[in-house]
């Protein structure tokens, strides 16, 4: 189970390295909130197969650049340097990659194809309105979930935020509070 919540994980950083793609999921997230549904960008996959594809398709996407991320405090990627360092967020290093066209078919089958977008309630995703609710209203942010179907009914999933600038920036929310 720990080599696929990592696989999981993987997919998030390469989406996360998307720009192009995060706003396109971005704007498709906004769409269903306005109408007042709450729930998160899902990347659902029957077999751990199709998550390994999905993850060598958007690895083979060519890097452009590469940039410094910094996840919001609280979100489950976020870590801090101890005080005697200086404190404050540690960025990683993040290649950014971009969809050719002649990309494009293999991404949709294996990337996109798997996308929707998923209504939460507390009884079934518990961890999903904690998320959301850190979320707030903030337009700028998004809930990416990616689940792996187990055996039977069961399923795996792992959470985390995409931000519209890549980084979380305070200005663009949620209002933290304070401890």
């Amino acid at each position: 189970m720990a080599k696929i919540k990592k696989k999981m994980s993987q997919l998030i950083w390469l989406i996360r390295g998307t720009p192009e793609y995060t706003k396109i999921l971005l704007k498709e997230y906004l769409s269903f909130k306005r109408t007042g549904r709450r729930g998160c960008i899902e990347f659902y996959f029957d077999k751990f197969e199709d998550l390994f594809e999905a993850i060598r398709v958007l690895e083979a996407l060519p890097v452009v650049d590469e940039e410094i991320f910094y996840p919001m405090p609280l979100a489950p990627t976020y870590r801090q340097k101890p005080a005697e360092e200086g404190g404050g967020p540690i960025g990683q290093k993040i290649p950014i990659r971009v969809l050719t066209k002649k990309q494009e078919d293999v991404f949709v089958k294996a990337v996109d194809e798997k996308m929707t977008f998923t209504v939460s309630t507390v009884e079934a995703r518990p961890n999903m309105q904690k998320c959301l609710e850190l979320i707030g209203d903030s337009e700028s942010m998004f809930l990416l979930c990616v689940t792996v179907k187990l055996q039977g009914t069961y399923s795996t999933h792992m959470f985390d935020f995409i931000y519209n600038r890549l980084s979380w920036y305070p200005e663009d929310g949620p209002v933290l509070k304070s401890k």
